[in-house]
């Protein structure tokens, strides 16, 4: 696929004719900027034509070689900034830097670029794709009278787009305009750039338009990101989209990755819970991203562990707050649920989860019940050890119990008020004087246990006292001059007179040599130190060991111990090795081949290739993918990322295709199934027909898809079941296998196909009912696609029913599958199309073909659809013959699963 884009700025028109647009052709320049950008548009700068306030003929004339030098599959963008004119019969015209007014006010239609025309040219077109964007306003070329004839609004949808325009796929037409009124204000005069195209600019250059995250930005997404900015500046502007076929869905640019640091932790602050956790499901994203960027592990663990740190800080904060706000409520006395409404209000207001603030909840009653517990059972042992000492020492407590009681109230933390309200309750319900009635030998034991059980506690406490030895039986009496330290009882001695020694001659020192280095470095501006300090050679130095260190950026470092003697001289020559650029080399694909500059160096990956300076072609291949390839510019010790998106080519019509999983193992087999037309539904008078079955009608498959060879197996199923640990269906013991699958629901069929597409980095999916049909009659009219009969050595269903006296009664009926795969294909090369097993397509079930889709686009809602029912097609081992017809169709809940009905999967391109 090429992309081709000529971009139209026309800034100045004849005075006194039209207004001039100033910011108009800064708008061409800038956007033919973002187009040519390789992380971005990615058009070649040679497919890209700019034309800065060109005549009528040359304006013409690029138009129409933009729309007839393209093949099939390109892309072509026209994108024009300047006066938009309505004529007064309300047909459009594009200014040029040569339109007119006739002296009425009326337009010089000659001289300006009829819409007409533009769509002409875009009808006789091969490209399917193609985009129009328009920064324009539409007035200026009438008088007062006819300016407000209509309400100022243009069909541009009229005026622009083909008719007969309704492709399939990422293709069709696409018209971008600024505003769908009159009342466009074109732009500020102190404005480089105008107000719309600033924004479509912002969107692809900022990655702000890729409303999907997912690395491109649609027609779709451009339109809605340009809309929102565009009002929040300019309410009053309304910018429009018109769209052909599903042409929002055409990819305009590529997201620049920029900062792949930067980037990465925006994913990281997408991938996050309501708790400051990167979720589960986002995981696998960040793993992709992971893979894109080529970063260092420990980048990305510094770089989650970061942003963990603070959303989770965030979180436990709020969670902090609405626990201060519970204890208050329960402080006061009151019931959580008294105020639960406000509760629910604070909750909201800290962004917390209903299940974290019941879960908040519930630990804080839980912990409040246990600090109660805890405080009662306190407040009883303290009142029992009160009654006792009161009991044994009457009222007036002594020092040393008083003191106890203390040390007992701050061991069980009580306050004092607590305590005053204990001691007073105690004495309140002693009737009598504290005096012992009764000494029993219980009481006599009292006294002396509290005081041997106080004087315990103080021994302890001088036992850990050091300086307490009067205690210790060995220790002598302390003197009256204590000795604190045995320097200070060698001072105490009496001092004793010095011994001379005789004076010696002093002998003369020689000094020795000193040595001499010479380092030679290359490249000669190489910083050389010794131990760490800057030298210049030749440098004198004393005789030792040394450390030798020579570096340049860019250059690998040297590093050499020497060991220099008196007087020696030496000499270093080194020449450093200059540092490899490294290439890092990534693409959307898995299992390809790069190769730099023809030597072949494995697949794409996050290892950086490393090669000296220098420029290099790049080249990126796979086996059915067209070939990225480029020139790229290595510095010195640089490290660079390129990223190559390999598009899929369209592979010929009945080639068997089979993709490769993560493991090496290899998917289901398919086949192409060509592009075309056919007519849906039954004839009227085709035996067995069904009123859903019409009314009849023509469709067309617009581009090749690929369909499952054989409806899914077990064998491919349970690998799938079993790698995401689900239940494995019931074969209802009939084998697994090569048989088809069975027992499974739409949703399993739906949630296979994403797994399997996430483990080849294809599209797989469910057919469309569209589809399904199309493949099952391979271009045949009649009721099955092996004629007008069918036998069982040709499908598998009940054989002891005949189909309108053809023969299709053989007697036998098989009661249960078949292996996938062993009955004999349709003329496309599709086995048990008719009966095995029914198979689930991707549509919403219609009672009839009224307002069917004639594109081959999978049936929803509309028109009345009900998608708490699914088509299912093909029919079964326990159908009639009449139930297997090309055009027999049922249905079934898409949550329910069935022994008699499968799937196989079709795959886009």
């Amino acid at each position: 696929m090429k992309k081709a884009a000529l971009l139209i700025g026309v800034s100045q028109y004849p005075a006194n004719h039209f207004p001039s647009l100033p910011a108009a052709v800064n708008d061409a320049r800038a956007l033919g900027n973002v187009l040519r950008h390789p992380e971005m548009g990615g058009f070649p700068a040679s497919h890209v034509t700019l034309l800065e306030n060109p005549g009528r003929v040359e304006m013409e004339l690029a138009i129409e070689q933009l729309f007839s030098e393209r093949n099939k599959d390109d892309l072509a963008l026209l994108y024009f900034s300047g006066h938009g004119i309505k004529d007064e019969t309300g047909a459009l015209y594009l200014a040029t830097g040569e339109t007119l007014r006739h002296p009425n006010g009326e337009l010089a239609r000659a001289t300006a670029i009829a819409a007409s025309s533009v769509r002409d040219n875009m009808t006789r077109s091969r490209a399917r794709r193609q985009i129009i964007i328009l920064d324009s306003c539409y007035s200026g070329a009438f008088p007062a009278g006819l300016a407000i004839k209509d309400d100022g609004n243009v069909d541009l949808e009229g005026q622009l787009i083909p008719a007969a325009s309704t492709p399939s796929g990422a293709e069709g037409q696409a018209i971008l305009t600024a505003s769908t009124s009159t009342r466009y204000a074109f732009g500020e005069d102190d404005q480089d750039l105008s107000l719309y195209t600033r924004f479509l600019i912002r969107g692809i250059e900022t990655g702000e338009a890729d409303g999907h995250d997912n690395g491109f930005v649609t027609v779709g997404d451009l339109h809605e990101y340009a809309c929102r900015k565009v009002q929040e500046e300019q309410p009053a502007m309304q910018p429009g989209i018109y769209l052909g076929g599903r042409g929002g869905a055409i990819r305009v640019a590529g997201v620049p990755i920029g900062d792949p640091k930067e980037r990465y932790a925006k994913k990281v602050e997408k991938a996050l819970d309501d708790r400051g956790e990167i979720a589960i499901a986002a995981r696998p994203m960040l793993d992709d991203w992971r893979q894109k960027l080529g970063l260092d592990m420990a980048d990305y663990e510094a770089i989650e562990t970061g942003i963990l740190v603070i959303h989770r800080q965030a979180f436990q904060d709020k969670c902090r707050q609405y626990t201060d706000t519970l204890r208050e409520i329960l402080k006061a006395g009151k019931t959580l649920e008294s105020e639960r409404a406000h509760l629910d209000d604070r909750s909201r207001q800290l962004g917390l989860m209903e299940e974290d603030a019941r879960e908040i909840r519930t630990r804080i009653e839980q912990e409040v019940a246990a600090e109660r517990e805890r405080r009662e059972k306190n407040q009883l042992l303290y009142t029992g050890s009160y009654r006792e000492a009161i009991r044994l020492e009457g009222a007036s407590l002594s020092d040393m119990t008083r003191v106890g009681l203390v040390r007992f109230q701050k061991e069980l933390v009580l306050s004092d008020d607590e305590v005053a309200d204990i001691q007073a309750k105690v004495r309140r319900e002693e009737k009598k004087p504290s005096k012992f009635k009764k000494w029993d030998i219980v009481s006599l034991l009292g006294i002396p246990t509290a005081l041997l059980g106080f004087i315990g506690g103080v021994l302890a406490l001088i036992s850990v006292v050091p300086d307490w030895h009067w205690w210790k039986p060995d220790t002598p009496a302390p003197t009256s001059t204590p000795v604190t330290s045995r320097a200070a009882a060698e001072h105490s001695k009496p001092a004793e007179p010095p011994s001379v020694a005789p004076i010696a001659k002093p002998t003369p020192v020689i000094p020795p040599k000193p040595a001499k280095l010479r380092v030679t470095a290359e490249p000669l501006d190489a910083t050389v130190t010794l131990d760490g300090r800057s030298i210049h050679s030749p440098h004198t130095v004393k005789a030792g060991e040394y450390t030798v260190r020579i570096s340049k950026p860019g250059h690998q470092p040297f590093e050499q111990r020497v060991t220099l003697s008196a007087g020696e001289e030496r000499t270093l020559q080194i020449a450093l090795t200059p540092k490899p650029a490294r290439l890092i080399v990534r693409s959307n694909v898995s299992g390809d081949i790069v190769t730099i500059n023809g030597d072949r160096v494995g697949p794409t990956g996050p290892e950086p290739h490393k090669r000296p300076a220098g420029q290099y072609t790049v080249r990126v291949e796979k086996e059915g993918y067209e070939p990225f390839e480029t020139e790229i510019l290595l510095a010195r010790d640089e490290q660079k990322t390129l990223f190559a998106n390999l598009v899929s080519k369209v592979p010929v019509a009945g080639q068997i295709l089979q993709d490769r999983l993560k493991d090496g193992t290899l998917g289901p087999r398919m086949v192409v199934i060509p592009a075309g037309e056919f007519q849906m539904g039954s004839p009227k008078d085709e035996k067995g027909r069904r009123p859903n079955e019409g009314p009849q009608h023509r469709v067309r498959i617009a581009k090749a898809f690929a369909l499952g060879v054989t409806e899914v197996t077990f064998a491919e199923y349970d690998r799938f079941a079993k790698a995401t640990k689900r239940n494995l269906p019931d074969d209802e013991d009939w084998g697994r296998g090569q048989r088809p699958v069975i027992n499974v629901s739409w949703q399993d069929a739906v949630a296979y196909a994403q797994w399997l597409s996430d483990q080849t980095g294809e599209r797989y999916r469910l057919p469309t009912e569209a589809e399904w049909e199309y493949a099952a009659r391979a271009t045949t009219t009649t009721p099955f696609s092996t004629g007008e009969c069918i036998t069982t050595a040709q499908a598998n269903y009940d054989g002891n029913v005949d189909y309108a006296g053809c023969g299709a009664k053989t007697g036998i009926y098989r009661e249960e599958t078949v292996p996938a795969g062993s009955l004999p294909a349709n003329p496309w090369g599709l086995h048990e199309m008719h009966g095995n097993v029914w198979e689930w397509t991707a549509d919403c079930w219609h009672d009839n073909y009224k307002g069917a889709p004639t594109d081959g686009r999978a049936w929803g809602k509309e028109s009345g659809g009900n998608c708490s029912g699914r088509v299912l097609r093909g029919g079964s081992w326990s159908n009639e013959p009449g139930g297997l017809r090309s055009a027999y169709r049922s249905w079934f809940n898409p949550v329910g699963a069935f022994f008699l009905v499968g799937f196989r999967l079709a795959r886009a391109f």
